[in-house]
């Protein structure tokens, strides 16, 4: 195969990835629009997610108005027991803890490859909830940070962080969040 084919083969894979995205947030806004509960907003991104990126869990935590804390809002997957507490709500700490102060001020994703090493990550929560590799997205309405959607690799799945296109399409689907959360 010459450069010319592959390089059309390139862009041709690039097109269907993109329609692929494009009908996953169509999808998307349609099944937020019916949503009642934060679960069924957490449900209907989480099919999105996995069916796009194969990340299997997803959840969301928003910076209380103090800035000082990020209260779980909802989780679904695998580790949503790890991210909810029995009270229904964790509440994490942000202020000393580096991973949690980048993501509370972050405009961009922010991607741990591999938790289990990143010296930003407390390995204490790593070990105990399984983290391999990290993404959280921001939410972000007008000028204002609500939070975070946060997705991952767990337990004995492999390090692998998001392409550029996964990227793109997490920080649209956190964008539609937003506003369905506001």
């Amino acid at each position: 195969m010459n450069l010319k084919n592959m390089e059309e083969n390139g862009a041709a894979q690039e097109l269907r990835e993109r329609e692929k995205h494009s009908q996953a947030l169509l999808r998307l806004s349609r099944n937020l629009e019916r949503s009642q509960t934060y679960a069924e907003i957490l449900n209907a991104a989480r099919d999105e997610v996995r069916a796009v990126t194969g990340y299997q869990s997803l959840w969301v935590y928003l910076i209380t108005k103090d800035g000082k804390h990020m209260k779980s809002l909802v989780a679904g997957g695998p580790v949503s027991d790890m991210v909810m507490s029995e009270e229904g709500t964790a509440t994490l700490t942000i202020t000393g803890d580096r991973m949690l102060e980048e993501i509370a001020n972050a405009t961009d994703i922010v991607v741990i490859d591999d938790a289990r090493t990143d010296e930003r990550t407390d390995k204490e929560m790593v070990n105990r909830v399984g983290c391999v590799t990290l993404v959280n997205v921001p939410i972000l309405l007008s000028d204002r940070h609500l939070g975070a959607v946060g997705t991952g690799t767990f337990g004995s799945e492999p390090v692998r962080p998001p392409t550029q296109m996964e990227r793109e399409f997490l920080l649209a689907v956190a964008s539609h969040m937003a506003v369905t959360l506001d």
